[in-house]
């Protein structure tokens, strides 16, 4: 469960594991990414935040949701892009593990998350 918290004070809540909540999730963090204050994945009563870089120039978000082949839930991952660095938070549906990742990706030259495909902001 996907939870955006945005400037204005509105607290978004979609499930990333139905389609269409899935895709306006997306919408949301592709239209009003300048707005995001707070992401986070709850699962199973606790809440998995992700920490909102500061100091860079660009921000762009993406979120997904991946099931097993025989459609069960796996897990449920935010990414963050700032700058030449990848956040990713990742929380697993069957599991009470918890990732989180720091990738430096080195500078970008392009990026499939442009052009309305995820979420930016400068």
């Amino acid at each position: 469960m996907l939870r955006v918290n945005l400037s204005s004070g509105e607290t978004l809540t979609l499930d990333l594991f139905d389609d269409d909540q899935a895709e306006a999730a997306r919408d949301i963090i592709r239209l009003r990414s300048g707005e995001i204050r707070g992401l986070t994945l709850a699962r199973n009563g606790t809440q998995h935040a992700m920490p909102m870089p500061r100091g860079f120039r660009r921000l762009r978000f993406m979120v997904r949701a991946v099931r097993l082949p025989d459609g069960t839930p796996s897990f449920e991952r935010l990414d963050c892009y700032a700058d030449d660095v990848l956040l990713q938070l990742t929380v697993y549906a069957e599991s009470p593990v918890v990732r989180f990742d720091t990738v430096k990706t080195g500078r970008l030259i392009y990026s499939p998350l442009e052009n309305g495909h995820a979420g930016s902001r400068s």
